[in-house]
């Protein structure tokens, strides 16, 4: 490629501008030199062997660089084969390679990329496995004929060429990714004439940017831009089939004579499948009364071009626009390797259109987010003026060490004592102080934590304060063992939060800290206003040393939390922070700025478990995080830096250092900076999208993440068939009085299992049969509404109604697969007395599925009739959740199963060690029939889990067997059922176990102890309060229950 660059040049370098260009063929290899002028570039071709390049016309390629230079030089190549083949991704290339070049006076090679008009490609196609030959097929009548296409790459043309043979014949076409479309579900839809082909430009994931372009020219297939890589299924379906209905048949009745209309609905045939390795399906033989014949020709293209960053082919910025007479069409917005980088650039600022949206502010109205920008800062303000205050309390707290009474004024051994008081609200307190050290080799005697002025107690211990004391004695204590220190309970809040003493010996240098965190006041705790804290309990508990640093961390730590709730003997003040708060807002809008409406092609996400993410999304949070993070981390850090700096000896502030003055200006100069930037960027946004950025972003501060959940996309599909089925009592003699035999003839009883009608055959009317039947009319499968089937043939389990519990088998009635065959079924039935007296319940049930979803509903209407002729109706629903065998969140969610079952069989075998060590008096214990029953039933929820996807496949893979087939999920339905009923005993199990091991806990004592004191008033209250329950219950049974069913019965009225 050097040496034909090389080559090229040196024939340039003999040409004047705008002379006619020069073609060179060598085998096959075809070059175009040229040198044109400036203004020759707007809408260029050159043509290069049997390739083409069109320059675009709107003249934008000369901002690229090109008008930096008197002319350009143009170098085309064209290569019959492929120069680079040394990566796998060679396989996307079936055409000639072309190249341009284009170069300045100087030789230099002018880069150009991101033009708004793209550079139109052509190159011819080569026939190869990217085309299939026009293959003759049929469509059959009421059916999809489906055809699956694999594309292996994204940015992919499909290009199908579908012709009917027959004229005034119309098919419908329906494609979708990833699954078979159905009439109600596609990405695409059209319809097909003899003499009209349409042009589909839209890309499979995304039906918002599709358009519809038709055309006479019976030449010009159909397209569809493949985004993503996969499987495409079309699918076409004869329209006459909808409208001709001149080749039905009569149906001969199942009672032999004449013919008429059958009164059973018989399942249709599955529809065919593709055999493997094999795209299109193979259909049942021709029939020229009811199908139609067509032909169809696929083929895929795609545009890529040599990356010499990846040395590879991609599609980056490239893009298929056509495919006609074996030439292939694209358009790219580059002539060099652009795209596919692991940065993701940040929307571009146009300053000049910043200047001029400046001065047309007021005709624009483009104020949004200057306004939100100077609320922001107005709210900054006043939250500055209220924190100062505070600051300046916080510095009034922080008086010099308080000198304690020495009881010799000849006293030179001191002591630095810091008491430390809980940082949250009333952790301070009113009362007087006393503390008394104990030494290795003495004590200090009883010390009064206090002043002498009488306003000094206000001061002392309150919230989040380090209160300094100096004592000093005649002599050293020694090695300090513990401290004794209490309250007298003194003022209008006594309570007291004490967090941490710490001693210092100021000879020594050494230190001795004792944690309290408790409180010393009457309510809260144990009671307690006196402590004494040993040094072998200066450990706390893991949850308390949890607690106490979890609060710290959050008074301290916590940029927007410590605001409000900083610690008094902090020097990293609270209006400090409030402007870094103010800093990170801006510096955070900034960034949401930069990648705002950033558009990009679309990206296969990464699945782990329930988590789902693009690497686009990791790569731009990460430039956001860059953008924000360092700054202000610089910024908090350099403040708790000077904090430190400006803390004396005796551990208080003075005024702040040289460090604290940068920390002010790189927040000023951040603050700044982020606030203009942003402004900059809602000005080249203009006011609509302006203000939908602040939408989002105010929104995003109050809103919940956004939760995925079924809201009815009126999609579902109807598994097999709807159905009706009949339970029935059998006829039976009265038993009555003699002279009321007249009266009553026949008698119907209730419904149960023992009454129930079973008898196998009967005629339309409930007729039975004469002995003059022959053998074949018992066998016919017709009409099965009059036949009884068991549980087994119509594959549903017993179910529970109002009046009782109905057994699963029945006289079952198919009401087909569209309204028509339902209504005319239910009319057949109803003129023939299918329901009558002896019917007891009839049920009607049906399931339905949604693929978006992958949920299935199944559903059971009830109408009842009771002995005496009560007619009651009702509903019942369910809900199976489908969710694939092969998911990732599946897999994810059979890994935490497997090891739940590795779990219990540990705790099992634990139990088992338990049993056998205290044998018999192992079962006088409740609790250990409580981890029985806890291990019985967690293995019985693992089980039922297996039951109910066992029974879900198996009914799924008869599904995929035959999608019209008659099938019942009840079963699946049933198990699940018995799961959730497992799941809530052993939910209620583990509830009690953690009721025992929470009832150490302060606040759940306090409830189990006030339950054992008011025992004796609850009971007698829960008396009466029966005692009107029963009475409102009553009443509303007498006085409702012949109008309303809630209240028809005691039960019911509950």
């Amino acid at each position: 490629m050097k040496a034909l660059e090389k080559v090229a040049d040196s024939v340039l370098a003999l040409t004047v501008p705008d002379e006619r260009t020069i073609p060179i063929t060598v085998g096959q290899l075809s070059m175009t030199l040229g040198r044109y002028s400036i203004q020759r570039l707007s809408g260029l071709e050159i043509k290069a062997g049997k390739g083409q390049f069109i320059l675009p016309s709107n003249g934008q390629l000369l901002l690229s660089g090109v008008n930096i230079t008197s002319f350009v030089d143009v170098q085309m190549l064209s290569f019959s084969f492929n120069p680079y083949t040394w990566d796998s991704s060679k396989e996307r290339v079936d055409s000639d390679v072309v190249t341009l070049q284009l170069k300045n006076n100087k030789g230099e090679l002018i880069k150009v990329s991101n033009l708004s008009e793209d550079i139109v490609i052509i190159t011819p196609l080569k026939p190869g496995k990217n085309f299939t030959e026009k293959a003759k097929y049929f469509t059959r009548n009421d059916n999809l004929l489906f055809h699956e296409i694999e594309v292996r790459f994204g940015n992919t043309l499909l290009m199908m060429e579908i012709n009917p043979q027959e004229p005034n014949v119309y098919l419908f076409a329906y494609m979708r990714f990833g699954q078979r479309p159905t009439s109600q579900d596609y990405d695409l839809n059209a319809t097909i004439p003899h003499d009209e082909k349409c042009v589909w430009m839209l890309s499979a994931h995304d039906k918002s940017e599709g358009q519809t372009v038709c055309s006479l020219n019976p030449h010009v297939p159909i397209q569809v831009l493949a985004e993503r890589p996969g499987k495409y299924f079309l699918g076409l379906k004869n329209y006459n089939a909808t409208v001709n209905l001149s080749h039905k048949r009569d149906k001969r009745s199942c009672l032999g004579g004449r013919r008429r209309k059958r009164s059973c609905v018989e399942v249709k045939d599955p529809p065919p499948t593709p055999p493997q390795g094999e795209n299109v399906s193979v259909m049942p033989v021709y029939d020229s009364t009811t199908d139609q014949k067509y032909t169809l020709k696929v083929v895929l293209g795609s545009c890529v071009y040599w990356s010499e960053k990846f040395d590879k082919w991609i599609s980056s910025g490239c893009r298929v626009l056509a495919e006609l007479d074996g030439f292939l069409n694209c358009s790219c917005s580059h002539l060099t390797s652009f795209g596919g980088s692991l940065s993701v650039e940040p929307n571009p600022i146009d300053f000049d259109k910043v200047l001029v949206e400046f001065q047309q502010l007021p005709e624009t109205g483009n104020i949004a987010v200057i306004v939100a920008i100077a609320v922001v800062l107005l709210c900054y303000t006043t939250t500055f003026v209220i924190v100062r205050k505070f600051d300046k309390e916080d510095a009034k707290n922080r008086k010099l060490p308080i000198q304690l009474p020495s009881s010799c004024s000849s006293s030179t051994y001191d002591y630095i004592i810091v008491i430390t008081t809980g940082a949250w609200k009333n952790s301070g307190t009113t009362a007087h102080v006393a503390l008394e050290i104990y030494g290795s080799e003495g004590k200090s005697g009883i010390l009064q934590l206090s002043q002498e002025e009488p306003a000094a107690v206000d001061v002392l211990f309150s919230r989040g304060n380090s209160d300094v004391f100096v004592l000093y004695v005649t002599k050293s204590l020694g090695s300090i063992q513990r401290v004794q220190i209490g309250h007298d309970n003194f003022g209008d809040n006594p309570s007291w939060y004490l967090e941490e003493i710490l001693i210092r010996d100021v000879q020594s240098r050494q230190c001795w800290k004792f944690l309290a965190s408790q409180w010393f006041a009457l309510e809260r705790g144990d009671g307690r206003i006196e402590r004494i804290i040993d040094k072998t309990s200066n450990h706390l508990d893991f949850g308390d040393e949890v607690a106490r640093r979890w609060r710290r961390g959050l008074a301290e730590g916590h940029i927007w939390i410590s605001v409000a709730a900083k610690l008094g003997r902090s020097c990293f003040t609270r209006v400090q922070r409030l402007s870094c708060c103010l800093s990170v807002l801006l510096t955070s809008m900034f960034a949401n700025a930069m990648f705002y409406k950033l558009e990009g092609k679309y990206e296969q996400p990464i699945q782990v478990g329930p988590l789902k993410m693009s690497w686009r999304q990791v790569v731009t949070g990460i430039e956001s995080a860059l953008v924000v993070t360092p700054i202000n981390t610089v910024i908090v850090l350099l403040f708790q830096k000077g904090a430190e700096k400006s803390v004396t000896n005796n551990g208080y502030c003075h005024k702040g250092t040289l460090i604290s003055g940068i920390s002010w200006c790189l927040l000023l100069f951040s603050c700044f900076y982020s606030a203009a930037f942003t402004i900059f960027y809602s000005l080249i946004w203009e006011k609509i999208v302006s203000e939908q950025w602040l939408s989002s972003m105010l929104i995003s501060f109050a809103q919940d993440e956004n939760r995925t959940i079924y809201i009815g996309n009126k999609r579902s599909l109807l598994i097999g068939m709807a159905r009706i089925r009949q339970l029935r009592v059998r006829l039976t003699q009265c038993k009555v009085l003699n002279y009321m035999e007249t009266l009553f003839e026949e008698c119907f009883k209730g419904y149960s299992t023992e009454n129930e009608e079973k008898t196998a055959y009967t005629k339309p009317g409930w007729m039975p049969f004469d002995n003059a039947t022959r053998k074949y009319e018992l066998l016919q499968p017709c009409p099965k509404p009059w036949r009884y089937q068991n549980a087994e043939e119509t594959d549903t389990t017993p179910r529970w109604g109002q009046f009782s519990f109905y057994d699963g088998g029945g006289f079952v009635a198919d009401l087909g697969y569209d309204s028509h065959t339902a209504f005319s079924t239910v009319t057949n039935l109803q003129d023939n007395g299918w329901v009558d007296r002896q019917t007891r319940v009839v049920l009607a049930e049906f399931s339905t599925f949604n693929p978006s979803v992958n949920i299935l509903g199944v559903a059971t209407y009830f109408y009842e009739v009771d002995a005496s002729g009560l007619k009651a109706a009702s509903v019942q629903t369910r809900v199976l959740s489908l969710d694939s065998t092969t998911a990732p969140s599946h897999q994810f969610y059979l890994i935490c199963l497997f090891l739940y079952v590795v779990f219990v069989f540990l705790y099992f075998g634990r139990e088992m060690f338990r049993l056998y060590n205290h044998r018999s008096r192992y079962f006088k214990s409740v609790w250990n029939w409580v981890e029985i029953f806890q291990i019985v039933f967690s293995l019985f929820a693992v089980v039922m889990y297996v039951i109910r996807q066992s029974k879900t496949l198996s009914t799924m893979g008869k599904l995929h067997k035959n999608i019209y087939a008659n099938l019942s999920f009840q079963e699946a339905i049933t198990c699940q059922e018995v799961e959730i009923v497992v799941l809530g005993i052993l939910i209620f199990i583990v509830t009690t176990k953690l009721l025992r091991i929470i009832r150490f806990n302060s606040y759940v004592a306090l409830f189990s102890k006030t339950l054992k004191i008011s025992a004796r008033s609850l009971s007698s209250f829960s008396i009466v309060l029966l005692i009107f329950f029963v009475a409102f219950l009553h009443f509303g049974v007498l006085m409702f229950g012949s109008v309303s069913e809630r209240y028809s019965s005691l039960l019911k009225g509950v």
